[in-house]
């Protein structure tokens, strides 16, 4: 994780510097400890394996994303709307899904989406916010997108 706040922060400047807007996805994973439970830590380390997969195979190459631990990931998107962020995540969250179903596994994601109009300082307050989102996301029933436009001063 701390390679990813260091490159996010690099980024955020530029993004600020240049006034575009940004988003961030916090993803957890659902019943995650389910697998590692019922089908052992190796089936779980292949959950995780399969999620970083899909999400290098859905991101675009200017995305920052990461694992952050355990079974929280987030992604970075610069230069987006938030119509386009909420979106990105929705085809993210059903690929993932997807991808576990043909696997065998119950794991699907909540994803808390936090968008500015420009880049916030610092990063750690962005995963904070979309964090907080992902938590409404579970609460909601999990295995859904929850995405809120913030501002920032």
């Amino acid at each position: 994780s701390r390679a990813f706040f260091e490159a996010a922060g690099d980024l955020l400047n530029r993004l600020r510097a240049s006034r575009k807007p940004v988003a961030l996805a916090y993803l957890d994973c659902d019943h995650f400890k389910q697998v590692n439970d019922e089908q052992g830590h190796d089936a779980g380390d292949e959950v995780i394996r399969q999620i970083g997969g899909v999400l290098r195979g859905n991101v675009r190459s200017t995305d920052l994303f990461a694992r952050l631990g355990g079974d929280e990931f987030a992604v970075l998107m610069p230069d987006i709307t938030s119509q386009n962020a909420g979106e990105r995540m929705e085809d993210l969250r059903l690929a993932i899904q997807t991808q576990m179903s043909t696997g065998g596994w119950p794991v699907t994601v909540s994803v808390g989406v936090v968008w500015y109009e420009t880049s916030p300082d610092p990063a750690r307050e962005m995963v904070r916010s979309a964090d907080d989102l992902m938590y409404e996301a579970k609460a909601a029933g999990r295995n859904n997108v929850t995405l809120r436009v913030l501002s920032h001063t």
